[in-house]
């Protein structure tokens, strides 16, 4: 179920929510649920898994734990490491590397402390190199080669389609809540069909490993169940809060950042974004930290070099980056809400909470960002930034604490329920507008338009504040030309306000997003469609690859 309209009639959500978050985390007495009361007031939300470690979705010779320091290593001689130390075939793509600037000769300094092989491949995206399993074989080549090389991989989920899952909504949350590209999006990259019970998933590698988490993530969650998120990790988001006290003067910036991590006890980088925004390393910075948290005094190293920075986790260590940065690195986690939404309209309620109350940015208001699911009701699957991340979990938290404090209230009739008439606002181009005003009535319950007898639907379009849009100069770099800067145009808006059911409304966010980003019908065999292959679940039973040419 894709969620993405904003309706006055959740307000009472957010208002509890909020209602919650003033509760100061002091947890009211919970008493014994009374007869009659609500079976979701006795739902316990467990804890573990927090996450789903990586090396639960790599092959056995990736996640070998390793032990040793990679001092001024050239990329020629990690890669002949890794082949004797993994035993399999490694590439390194020298000509990847000449388009990067880069020789085989390029030294890298870093260090594994029992921990899996994968990491150090991981990070060489500082170099913007990467790497992809095929054929038994792994390559070491640029990130921009890595998204060209497509292949195609077959999952059995006959247990998630047991278990209730809805085949269009698994497929829909598979695409919204992994990275992609997938085809709906940019035709010709990556696409998904569901024959009998398996998934045909044409992909990446990285976006694989994304689908396989999210699967494993759909089968076991929890409160927070983070998607791909190494073991080591929460400890490292927990070092932010660790307090610590330096003093500053004139040192240059590599080395004040060691300090801060040795005084944090914690591996403490520079992201190369960092880099970017024209910062030197060996800037000098003048700071006194007297008693601040990590994470304050992250804040005011940036403050002190004007540049607004944060710490990041990734790849098994801690980072400093820009904020900016932190908000593009997207992450994807699945919620156990049960106690908090029993069907499709209290999760529609929930998902319009979380967008309205927390930062964002959300899909509903910015393509391409923030996105909310509810592939089966009761499981809830988000992908923001780490930042958001952290305050969707607040606001769950809060809800369930105002939940646990309010009175229990008998539940409207469902069908009743949807048949309430409210008012909605949809903000959107106007040329869409001019479109939509003409073909909703057509489309969407047809005889309950004003003009019919006692028909409540009325469908008005007015002008809305125009959005500024950046369109990119031409880049004449290459040619040895001035570049043309990118120029704001207006982009005229409009906003649908729209007089329906509930249950209209619904089929009406679903519409608007069909059109926005397309639909393409999965095919779906009826179960057992296929005979022969593992578990009787379509053919290949989920244990073969074939490449693809991209």
């Amino acid at each position: 179920m894709k969620l993405h309209c904003r309706a006055s009639h959740f307000l009472a959500l957010a208002i509890a929510v909020l209602f919650g978050s003033r509760l100061n985390g002091q947890a009211p007495e919970v008493p014994a649920p009374a007869a009659g009361e609500a079976p979701s007031r006795m739902i316990v939300i467990e804890d573990e898994p927090r996450s789903i470690d990586p090396v639960t979705v790599l092959p056995a010779q990736l996640v070998k734990k390793v032990d040793r320091d990679f001092d001024k290593t050239s990329l020629r001689e990690l890669a002949q490491w890794a082949q004797a130390e993994l035993g399999i075939p490694v590439v390194l793509d020298l000509q990847a590397l000449a388009q990067l600037q880069l020789l085989s000769s390029e030294q890298i300094t870093d260090r594994l402390q029992d921990e899996p092989a994968y990491l150090i491949l991981d990070r060489l995206r500082v170099l913007n190199l990467g790497w992809y399993l095929d054929d038994g074989t792994l390559y070491i080549t640029s990130l921009e080669e890595i998204s060209l090389h497509y292949m195609t991989t077959q999952y059995v989920v006959s247990d998630l389609l047991d278990a209730g899952f809805d085949e269009p909504e698994l497929l829909s949350t598979i695409e919204q809540e992994t990275s992609g590209p997938w085809d709906a999006d940019e035709p010709g990259t990556g696409t998904i069909v569901l024959l009998g019970d398996v998934l045909f998933v044409r992909q990446i590698d990285g976006v694989h490993r994304e689908v396989a988490a999210l699967l494993s993530g759909l089968r076991k969650h929890a409160r927070q169940t983070i998607l791909l998120d190494a073991p080591n990790h929460a400890a490292l988001r927990a070092k932010l809060d660790q307090p610590v006290t330096l003093k500053f003067d004139e040192t240059p910036l590599d080395d004040a950042v060691s300090q801060l991590g040795q005084a944090a006890g914690v591996d403490l980088r520079i992201d190369p974004s960092v880099l970017s925004t024209g910062i030197r390393a060996r800037q000098p910075i003048s700071l006194q930290i007297e008693g601040q948290k990590l994470r304050t005094a992250i804040h005011g190293l940036g403050a002190s070099l004007e540049v607004s920075l944060s710490g990041m986790v990734k790849d098994g260590v801690l980072w400093i980056a820009p904020h900016e940065r932190i908000q593009e690195e997207y992450v994807t986690a699945v919620f156990d809400v049960r106690d908090l939404c029993r069907d499709e309209t209290e999760a529609m309620a929930l998902a319009d909470a979380i967008e309205s109350q927390t930062g964002g940015p959300w899909d509903a208001n910015e393509p391409g960002t923030g996105t909310l699911s509810f592939p089966i009701p009761g499981t809830m699957v988000c992908r923001q930034n780490p930042l958001q991340m952290d305050e969707v979990l607040k606001l769950l938290e809060n809800y369930r604490t105002a939940l646990r404090a309010s009175k229990p209230r008998a539940r409207a009739d469902a069908e009743a329920e949807a048949q309430v008439v409210t008012t909605h606002y949809y903000r959107m181009p106007t040329e869409m507008a001019d479109d939509l005003v003409k073909l909703i009535p057509e489309l969407i319950a047809p005889d309950t338009w004003k003009g019919e007898a006692g028909a409540p639907g009325t469908i008005r379009k007015v002008a809305s504040k125009a959005d500024l849009e950046r369109i990119p100069g031409p880049d004449g770099a290459a040619a040895g030309k001035v570049a043309i800067p990118s120029a704001m145009v207006s982009s005229p808006r409009s906003v649908l306000i729209i007089k329906q059911t509930k249950a209209a409304h619904t089929q009406i966010v679903e519409l608007i997003r069909n059109i926005q980003v397309g639909q393409e019908p999965a095919p779906v065999l009826p179960k057992g469609g296929f005979q022969g292959g593992q578990q009787g679940g379509g053919f290949g039973g989920g244990f073969f690859q074939v490449k693809t040419k991209p």
